[in-house]
């Protein structure tokens, strides 16, 4: 009796709302490790205020805007009115602020989780609604909603502006061709907007449902910083697979004067001697691995290629684009935290970055010599490890110290060649002479390409 007395204390009724700069056409508050409570929100002036939300002591918390996922750790109440300010991707939690009137959501968000599809091309599912058919790509990549890379289980996230129908129905087809569709079934849904799921099979229609699904929610150690799906690098798959051997690598050696962030070190003689010794006979042996040729002579092992970005923006493969942006900032971190968990990342800018949580390794060069960049580049594209991506932010940003030339951004990529994505961010109208694909990106609108 006691422990439920204990219990019932600390749960609570809270009533959230949302604060955020950018345009948004859906804002959802989840609650629970993989988000077992779901708080629409609509929009009242400048915020958004959403239905009640039960807390039963710490409860991992995440904000959905459309369909990105902001996580927010573990909340404990402290009050009943919970305002969350969201800038910038970076959300904070203030309490005691006055409560925002509930408001209906005048926007569906379908999360749809599709088994039996296959990866060749990826996935894409069209959704009839309200007499209106939108597109929506899938994904098995690890990214909101999807919660294992490369499991065979798609996810795919789509906002629609909310219709006003009796039916509430919703058919489901996934696209094979420009006018060749398979059905994946009908769900019924609820007459009220908001999040709305679909469990959906290829070549079982009958299967379709409207139950939720697990969602990439829960908090981390850090009550600051959410979990991140678990992704293995392909070193981490060929080692699993007792395909691959290491050999020792050498202790980098770096001048001193250097400010690229690299540690110096130094061995003595005999150990060079050893160190070098062993890793010609570990090469001769093993012939798994090669540090010129990185993780593609990983035997067994093939590289991840990613889809388009936010699926619809460019695709981090290789080769190199001009993003504009205003302010070009607001691009330069969108990418880096987009990017963070799948690829190692490589940042290029005036001023350190301080508010981005690194998934994968993140270096930031603070050297602007172009050669000094593209040193460590090389050492990463050569490591072994997952590939790395290079994020500019400004022309500015890369200098030829030394040197004389007009366009060392152009010196750079050339010098990096095709095996590497580059990315340089300048404000709208900049970098007009670059002969680059060329990409615009919006806080409200996401990716257009020009």
């Amino acid at each position: 009796m006691i422990l439920l007395l204990a219990q019932i204390a600390v749960a609570a009724t809270i009533q959230p709302s949302v604060e955020v700069s950018s345009d948004l056409a859906a804002v959802h508050v989840l609650v629970g490790a993989q988000g077992e409570q779901v708080s629409s929100c609509g929009l009242i002036g400048n915020e958004w205020g959403c239905q009640p939300i039960e807390v039963d002591g710490p409860q991992p918390m995440a904000v959905l805007l459309d369909t990105t996922l902001v996580r927010l750790g573990a909340i404990e109440p402290v009050s009943d009115t919970m305002t969350v300010q969201v800038n910038d991707g970076v959300a904070e939690v203030v309490w005691d602020e006055d409560a925002v009137p509930v408001s209906e959501s005048n926007s569906d968000v379908f999360l749809v989780l599709l088994k039996g599809a296959s990866s060749d091309p990826a996935p894409m599912v069209n959704i009839l609604f309200g007499g209106q058919t939108s597109e929506a790509r899938c994904g098995d990549d690890g990214r909101f909603p999807d919660l294992g890379i490369n499991d065979g289980v798609f996810t795919c996230a789509l906002v629609t502006p909310t219709v006003d129908t009796e039916a509430n129905e919703a058919t489901f087809q996934l696209r094979l061709g420009p006018v060749q569709e398979e059905p994946l079934g009908t769900v019924e849904y609820s007459a009220s907007p908001g999040l709305r799921f679909a469990q959906l099979t290829v070549g079982d229609p009958d299967a379709a449902a409207g139950k939720p699904f697990a969602l990439p929610v829960g908090s981390s150690s850090d009550p600051q910083k959410g979990d991140k799906p678990t992704i293995l690098s392909p070193k981490e798959i060929a080692i699993d697979a007792g395909e691959y051997s290491e050999e020792p690598a050498p202790a980098p050696v770096v001048s001193s004067s250097s400010s690229s962030g690299w540690v110096s070190s130094s061995s003595s003689g005999w150990v060079e001697t050893v160190l070098a010794l062993s890793l010609v006979i570990v090469g001769v042996l093993m012939g798994r691995y090669t540090r010129r040729g990185g993780v593609a002579n990983i035997e067994g092992v093939e590289i991840v290629r990613l889809d388009a970005l936010d699926g619809n923006g460019p695709i981090p493969d290789t080769g190199a684009v001009l993003v504009h942006a205003d302010p070009p900032r607001h691009a330069f971190l969108h990418l880096a935290r987009t990017l963070t968990p799948y690829r190692r990342l490589v940042l290029v800018s005036v001023d350190k970055p301080t508010d981005i949580q690194p998934g994968l390794d993140v270096v930031w060069v603070s050297d602007p010599d172009w050669r000094s960049i593209a040193k460590v580049v090389n050492r990463l594209s050569q490591d072994g490890g997952v590939p790395a991506v290079v994020l500019i932010e400004g022309m500015d940003s890369v200098l030829d110290v030394g040197g004389a030339s007009p366009t060392p951004v152009l010196d750079l990529i050339d010098e990096l060649g095709r095996d590497v994505w580059v990315a340089v961010v300048e404000a709208d109208g900049g970098a007009a002479d670059l002969d680059l694909p060329r990409w615009d990106w919006f806080v409200e609108r996401g990716w257009v390409a020009r």
